[in-house]
């Protein structure tokens, strides 16, 4: 079997599910996503299970609000210590003193194989064709991550590391509130850029089935097809997947 994760990149990947969407506790970290992305938890455990001491897989149920009581349901498991992994790192870099999440100060805990997790976790890309509704003859594309309480300065400082470390290119957006509640890219060349760097460290050849749906931005051009990752035609269940109510 092959494996995404090593030595050397275990760590920053687990700081990316911690920015996304696990939970710390005070001997664990939580591990929980929808039944839907089952084999997104098992990738997971797969990865994370050989490197750290971890739960068995279980099932949650009346989680979320999807109107489909069979699909009501999350798979779960913790990640502990390990003989040779401590949490508490993870805890000072990315906790504050009232136990909140953080974008960590030393933005070079960011790594390619974080924003891959962060953005399977968090990540959002939309695509919108013409149609009778939108009337346009060009393809628009939005490729988000969405943001927990972090705070907008360090949100900030994080868009301006991507950009000078990984040429990536964000602008935040903001709510009625004025706060930075994701951050974004909307042309050809920044969607590109991002996928890039997850094509280039050959972490395509781990994306879960049931995320296929976040890395086919449809290009057209040939110079950047290969980064579709799907065909143009989905198949029903990446369809399913990809309107689930959150």
């Amino acid at each position: 079997m092959e494996y995404l994760l090593n030595e050397n990149n275990v760590s920053n990947a687990l700081v990316g599910c911690i920015l996304g969407d696990s939970s710390f506790e005070p001997t664990f970290i939580n591990i929980m996503h929808s039944i839907i992305y089952k084999d997104y938890v098992d990738f997971k455990y797969n990865e994370f299970s050989r490197f750290f001491n971890v739960g068995k897989i279980g099932t949650s149920n009346n989680w979320g609000s999807n109107k489909n009581e069979e699909l009501r349901k999350a798979k779960r498991f913790r990640i502990l210590r390990g003989e040779n992994y401590s949490l508490d790192d993870f805890r000072l870099n990315l906790l504050n003193e009232n136990n909140k999440r953080i974008i960590p100060e030393n933005l070079y805990l960011i790594q390619p194989v974080t924003l891959f997790f962060w953005y399977m976790d968090d990540g959002t890309l939309i695509v919108r064709k013409p149609n009778n509704n939108y009337k346009t003859s060009n393809i628009r594309r939005r490729l988000s991550i969405t943001l927990k309480s972090f705070s907008d300065e360090s949100i900030l400082k994080l868009i301006e590391y991507l950009n000078t470390e990984f040429n990536l290119e964000f602008r935040p957006d903001k709510n009625k509130e004025k706060k930075i509640i994701r951050i974004t890219t909307e042309s050809v060349s920044g969607i590109s850029k991002f996928l890039k760097l997850f094509y280039d460290n050959n972490f395509y050849n781990f994306i879960p089935d049931s995320l296929h749906y976040k890395f086919n931005p449809e290009f057209k051009e040939k110079e950047l097809d290969y980064l579709n990752y799907i065909p143009q035609k989905r198949s029903t269940t990446i369809e399913t997947i990809s309107i689930v109510n959150w």
